[in-house]
């Protein structure tokens, strides 16, 4: 038991929730358009959480390659469970898993398109989360400063208006699925941002340009908490144009936490709860 456990600590379980918070706003609005289907709902959930999990792995896997994950280990750094370092598994199962991750992923994903009838869209953005993804460390797109924002965009508004077109089965409203899946895409690139602080200079030395290696810690986290504070306008904004009902206001409450906490597993906590109260605002 202890080993599978092990193994779920080592696809990070906790970067998972980014992308079922943002398929569960998808659901929200297709319920909010009364064009919420459960069947398609659960295979989205477990598309996401396939593809997720092999980009995951695959980040390893890079990582462990140009020997990142090595170095963060000898000296101690702000890192998750990594399952070639700390399980013992080859490079090459971990690469062979990724691949059945993402066959698996994209089986799910025709089943979509087919019972929906509606190839075009779920193919395009599949495509940019897939490059997105995969590109991340495969492309080394994270050591160039592009990987916190990409991240957020990947795992906020494209999978938000990816799960809200597969439930719903309709690419009307698209825009609006978008815009509500910025706050949760503001609070992944908030906790990416605050990580490359803490592994500021070691990130410098091993040649990774994150964005607090190319503004430097106080700019940085002034851009973090520019990109949270933007979500919650957004939220508001949205209660205004009576997008969302004022079930949605209190997810304000959190707001000073977001701005006082260093914890990500606290920053997780927040985002959850911000994303409820988006949820509830949608349906009642």
């Amino acid at each position: 038991m202890k080993n599978v456990l092990d193994y779920i600590k080592a696809i990070s379980p906790l970067t998972l929730l980014s992308s079922i918070l943002s398929a569960l706003v998808g659901a929200s609005l297709a319920y909010h358009f009364e064009c919420l289907n459960i069947i398609r709902f659960v295979l989205v959930l477990v598309g996401l959480v396939l593809v997720h999990s092999a980009v995951n792995l695959y980040n390893d896997y890079c990582d462990y390659l140009r020997g990142v994950d090595v170095e963060y280990r000898r000296r101690h750094a702000l890192h998750r469970m990594s399952i070639i370092i700390d399980l013992g598994v080859s490079p090459i199962r971990v690469k062979q898993c990724v691949y059945v991750l993402v066959a698996s992923a994209l089986a799910i994903a025709v089943a979509l398109m087919i019972m929906i009838r509606n190839v075009v869209p779920i193919l395009v953005l599949l495509a940019i989360g897939l490059l997105i993804g995969l590109g991340y460390s495969g492309l080394k797109l994270r050591y160039y400063g592009l990987g916190e924002i990409l991240a957020g965009i990947a795992v906020g508004p494209l999978v938000t208006a990816g799960a809200y077109i597969a439930i719903s089965g309709t690419v009307k409203h698209i825009a609006l699925a978008l815009v509500l899946g910025v706050p949760n895409g503001m609070f992944t690139s908030m906790i990416l941002i605050l990580i490359g602080i803490a592994r500021l200079d070691i990130d410098r030395e091993l040649g990774k340009h994150t964005i607090a290696v190319k503004l430097g810690a106080k700019r940085a986290l002034y851009v973090a908490y520019s990109l949270v504070a933007l979500g919650y306008i957004i939220l508001v904004a949205l209660c205004l144009a009576k997008v969302l009902s004022y079930y949605a206001l209190p997810a304000l409450l959190t707001a000073p936490l977001a701005v006082r906490l260093r914890s990500m597993k606290k920053l997780f906590v927040v985002r959850s709860i911000v994303t409820a109260f988006i949820c509830a605002g949608l349906i009642l």
